[in-house]
């Protein structure tokens, strides 16, 4: 037997774990009251706060006490037996209740470590501990929804729920909740596709929060009751949500309906800490690695009636990799106020950051200097202000009311700097670039008619333009359009792939005047306002809540474009003097798309879980959402199709004129052109001159549009518990999404009309829009957790969620992009977890295995995936298409109907591969564990370890799973550019359609060098802390111990900086010859070895 005041404390610390446990035993039978899983401190005795317990046996109102105080409360049964405790009504402290509950008992209550011990009066408390020992499991009340009031033990709650104390968010030293979670809960990765650990995508079974934007989001996220998903997209911004400031953070599993939109496979609800939690006063600071200098601070308390608490953080870090500085500001306030019966607190949060994530790079860089970075700058600036006035009315001891209405505010402004990924398409033979850049060679001026001012030459044939008005004889001259093109051929192209003579790809390109870089000016401004009531009965048999809701949201977005040029150090800089002038777009920025969008949610949903008897518990609950979005957008049509480099100003140079007028055509090189605004902005493939400012012509402005989405989401479940250390539990729930004004604004339209206005290059562009439906989650869930006999705890759990029209972001080219409902998609796993002490070592382990796959057809575009369809000709033989006779006599063009060599749109697959249905999704390893040790060297030292391991995963761009590492593609015939015409053998009016004749292979880029996933990896993260001195603390935090090599993400790509085959080296690196890019991945690399220092003074209340 081990001294009564030692064990006890080395129980409670165990795993640092929700649960807690107190070991108690006496001669006779042991009664203890059920126990909050918070660990009980002395400011948990001494805060004051509001009972109403009534008049009853004693044991039950010390139970009633220790459940919804969080006091660990151990008593001999046989000492409360035939004695009834008097009603206890008023504002007093948990101790001060305690001490009324026991008035004339002849017993006393007294602390000992972290527990409550009855005892007789006249019992020795030196020895009172010396006794057989006795394990009393703890139980928590959760507030399983987004408003407080409902308290459920998690026993009563058919899922897996996890949760993790102030204590543990404290002692992991994380800088977000991303990295938390990622290392103590199950079923839980993070992706760091942006390169800063603000702003990593967070994967739970397979479904994402995040803050980029193009990453589906199926993961709701609540902070104190207020949905933290931007508007814009259902984005996560985790440098928003202060850490310090934080009580509980607890994750809701399935498609809970209670927790309304956006909950597909589960919900991250956070609580912070309340000024009557007791006096608080602590000051943190770290310092190490990469230049990082934190503050972290907090203060609180109270006077019975009002209290108050602050949180702030200051940080700033130069980053592990090259120019990826961030600065983070997060202040957090909440004033309350309460009497017998109400309470009302106001709460504000403030967060104004500045982030620089560099991205992905890269394999070969990687490998020979991993802080590289791909091209910058990449910074983002987030800003926020949100308010909240929550309130808690007690209408009875078992019927409360709660309410709450908020305002949140938030900025984005992102400069992103990156190579112009339409370089590639600079192969187009009229391309008049030569003509300006090279002065030797200029062509003469050529005038033709344009009758109508469309913007097209006028034609005889539906193809050849008619004579030249100045120069009508000349049939074979330079006004000639194949003469001109054969000339323009000999020319170099500013994409060697082109040629120096047609499509050879070994030209070297051209560097002086070529714009190779490209800086997208992002602003999005969301404004959200909205209110809820619940009301709630926490009955003896029954837990009942019924609430609504309302949240309005708007959002406005812009983002603008410019060409520019790349520096040694991969740095994107504007420079339009050294850019050929004909490139509008280097001298102006190219105003993408804008709009404003609006939606509107109202909600009325219940909860009800039933006791009929101790064991079994029963669930049912359910929500109706209508949502309206409605969206003014503003595009670019005919411009917006064209690449920016295609955005080109001929004035200093005119050599092609169209004439509406044969008579005042003019004939100076600096004439203005006769064209309609609408002839100019489409004038965009070099025959043609337009003018005027792109960037600000928009036939779309005024395009508005209006979707409404309704839905009906139940959700069932029972628990049973056939032994007191056992619980089995199931469920079944349903849960929605309805598109963001992101996915509809960028949604693929099958009218050619929309299809013209452009697609999405987030964040670069949006296009007008068609419907997409809402989303709808099933989830079912089978689990079972308990204790074993020698108190470790354990779970195991299995789950399957589908969904049904997923949305996903889509490509058909390089530049038409698009979200798309993708049909449906799977995600099923296994979790299995236990935690428990040997003496003084606390373990615990977490494992999860987590399946995400696609389970319909679709096609994507990607050159560097192997299995791209590079057959022009989609493998149908000779000719696109056939003339098929009518019943009636006529014809009509049809398609050769190969399912195989079309996309589900019926367009050709040519540059997309295919994904078929049980391909796993990018970005969620298969595998996840993490192991935790945590030692106890002696009262004031403590030591720990955590090891993260993952399993591979998928690489983006091979969501079809098919890509390997391999020779260069080969490319079965000529590409649809220069393809022959087909015209209507009757009418001999131009189809629209080419014919492509087969042609021997060609060989298609470089060999793709990587494969399409992920590695696995596991590290090990060190922590310890030692006590100087009453109050003040000092740690030690080593990420990474072992310093081991790893990406966290990964996706396939072209590397336009690779060494030169044909392709002409400018200083930045750059290979202007796009065939001579290296087909590779680029990776998410993780941070290397670091230290930090932790200095922590707390203020101690007790004496």
């Amino acid at each position: 037997m081990q001294s009564g005041r030692t064990q006890p404390r080395r129980l409670l610390a165990m795993a640092g774990l929700p649960l807690t446990a107190i070991l108690l035993a006496t001669n006779g039978n042991l009664q203890a009251a059920s126990l909050n899983t918070e660990l009980p401190t002395a400011n948990q005795g001494k805060s004051v706060r509001q009972f109403n317990i009534p008049s009853q046996p004693l044991d039950r109102s010390i139970k009633q006490l220790a459940n919804t105080t969080g006091l660990n409360i151990a008593f001999d049964s046989a000492l409360a037996k035939n004695k009834i405790a008097p009603a206890v009504k008023g504002l007093i402290s948990p101790i001060e209740a305690l001490k009324q509950l026991l008035q004339g008992s002849g017993l006393q209550a007294t602390m000992d470590e972290d527990a409550v011990v009855i005892q007789p009066v006249s019992q020795d408390t030196s020895t009172r501990l010396q006794l057989d020992e006795v394990t009393v499991r703890g139980k928590r009340f959760y507030e399983t929804g987004p408003m407080p009031g409902l308290g459920l033990t998690k026993e009563q709650i058919p899922g897996n729920v996890q949760s993790i104390s102030a204590q543990e968010i404290k002692e992991s030293n994380e800088l977000s909740l991303a990295g938390l979670m990622n290392s103590k809960l199950q079923s839980v990765n993070t992706n760091d596709y942006q390169g800063n650990p603000f702003q990593m995508d967070v994967t739970y079974r397979g479904f994402t929060a995040g803050p980029q934007l193009g990453t589906p989001q199926g993961l709701s996220v609540f902070f104190d009751g207020v949905r933290v998903n931007e508007p814009f997209g259902d984005v996560v911004n985790w440098d928003m949500i202060p850490m310090m400031a934080l009580a509980s953070v607890d994750v809701f599993p399935g498609s809970n309906p209670v927790f309304g939109l956006n909950t597909l496979g589960g919900a991250l609800s956070v609580r912070t800490k309340s000024g009557f939690d007791g006096d608080v006063l602590t000051a943190k600071l770290t310092g190490g690695s990469f230049d990082r200098k934190q503050l972290q601070a907090e203060a609180g308390g109270n006077n019975g009636v009002i209290a108050g608490y602050v949180a702030a953080n200051i940080f700033d870090e130069n980053g592990w990799r090259d120019n990826s500085p961030s600065k983070v500001n997060q202040l957090f306030g909440k004033a309350e106020w309460r009497n017998d019966k109400l309470k009302l607190g106001l709460s504000s949060l403030y967060a104004g950051n500045d982030l620089v994530g560099n991205g992905l790079i890269p394999k070969e860089l990687y490998d020979q200097r991993p802080k590289s970075v791909f091209t910058s700058p990449d910074e983002t600036k987030n800003k926020l202000l949100q308010l909240q006035l929550a309130s808690a009315f007690d209408v009875s001891d078992t019927f409360n009311i709660t309410t709450q209405v908020y305002h949140r505010e938030s900025k984005r402004k992102s400069v992103n700097g990156d190579f112009y990924q339409a370089f590639p398409d600079m192969v187009g033979t009229y391309d008049f670039g030569r003509e300006t850049s090279t002065p030797a060679n200029n062509l003469p001026l050529c005038q033709y008619l344009d009758a109508d001012g469309d913007g097209k030459w006028d034609t005889s044939d539906g193809f050849t333009p008619l004579p030249p008005i100045n120069n009508p004889t000349n049939a074979s001259g330079v006004c000639n359009p194949s003469t001109r093109q054969a000339i323009l051929e000999q020319l170099k192209m500013r994409n060697g792939a082109n040629g120096d003579a047609g499509y050879g790809g070994n030209g070297t390109g051209v560097i002086n005047g070529t714009p190779i870089g490209q800086i997208d000016t992002t602003t999005i401004d969301q404004v959200t306002n909205g209110g809820a009531m619940q009301f709630n009965w926490n009955l003896e048999k029954h837990k009942f809540m019924v609430g609504l809701s309302l949240d309005s949201a708007k959002a406005t977005y812009s983002s603008v474009s410019r060409l520019g040029l790349i520096d040694a150090s991969h740095n994107v800089y504007l420079d339009p003097a050294n850019i050929s002038p004909e490139f509008y777009a280097a001298s102006h920025d190219i105003t993408n798309n804008a709009f404003d969008g609006n939606s509107r949610t109202s909600s009325l949903y219940f909860s009800e879980t039933w006791t009929p008897v101790e064991k079994w518990n029963f669930s049912a609950s359910a929500r109706y959402n209508k949502t309206t979005v409605t969206n003014n957008l503003k595009s670019r049509t005919a411009a917006g199709f064209a690449e920016l480099h295609n955005l080109k100003d001929f004035a200093a140079n005119p050599d092609i004129i169209l004439c509406q007028d044969p008579t005042n055509c003019p004939t100076t090189p600096n004439a203005t052109s006769t064209l309609t605004d609408d002839a100019q902005a489409s004038g965009l493939n070099g025959y043609y001159r337009p003018n005027g400012n792109f960037g600000d012509r928009s036939s779309l402005d005024g395009h508005k549009e209006k979707f409404s989405y309704y839905s009906l989401n139940p959700s069932l479940g029972a628990s049973y518990s056939p032994q007191e250390n056992i619980n089995l539990y199931g469920n079944w729930s349903q849960g929605t999404r309805a598109p963001s004004v992101i996915e509809l604004g960028c949604a693929y339209s099958s009218d050619p009309a929309l299809q013209s206005a452009g697609a999405c290059t987030l964040p670069s562009q949006l296009s007008g829009d068609p419907y997409l439906p809402q989303i709808k989650a099933t989830t079912s869930e089978l689990g079972a957790r308990g204790i074993f006999p020698n108190q470790w705890k354990w779970n195991i759990s299995a789950f399957q969620t589908d969904l049904k029209d997923d949305i996903y972001f889509t490509s058909l080219s390089s530049s038409r992009n698009y979200f798309d409902t993708i049909g449906d998609t799977r995600r099923q796993g296994l979790e299995l977890g236990f935690a428990g002490n040997v003496g003084d070592l606390d373990i615990s382990v977490n494992y999860s295995l987590t399946s995400a796959t696609f389970e319909s057809a679709f096609h994507m575009f990607n050159l560097s995936n192997s299995s791209t369809n590079f057959d022009p000709n989609n493998g149908v033989g000779p000719g696109m298409y056939q003339y098929v006779e009518d019943p009636d006599g006529g014809y009509h063009l049809e398609f050769p109907h190969n399912a195989a060599y079309y996309n589900k749109y019926g367009q050709s697959s040519f540059r997309q591969y295919k994904i078929k249905p049980g391909s796993r999704m990018p970005g969620v390893p298969l595998h996840n564990l993490n192991v935790s040790l945590n030692y106890r060297v002696t009262d004031r030292w403590k030591i720990g370890l955590n090891m993260i391991m993952r399993s591979s995963a998928i690489s983006r761009g091979n969501e079809n799973n098919e890509h390997h590492k391999g020779p260069a593609a080969q490319q079965a015939g000529q590409i649809a550019a220069s393809c022959n015409p087909a015209f209507d053998p009757v009418t001999g009016d131009f189809t629209g359609y080419f014919q492509c004749d087969a042609q021997p292979s060609t060989t298609v880029g470089q060999p793709f060098s990587q494969d399409g996933s992920t590695p696995g990896y596991a590290i090990f993260n060190l922590n310890t802390s030692y006590k100087l001195d009453k109050g003040l603390t000092l740690g030690l935090q080593i990420n990474n111990l072992f310093n081991r090599k790893y990406y966290s993400a990964s996706q396939l790509g072209a590397n336009p900086f690779s060494p030169s085959i044909n392709g002409a080296i400018g200083t930045s690196g750059f290979n202007y010859n796009s065939r001579d890019w290296q087909n590779t991945t680029f990776v998410a690399p993780g941070a290397p070895r670091a230290a930090w220092l932790t200095l922590t003074y707390e203020f101690d209340p007790k004496p």
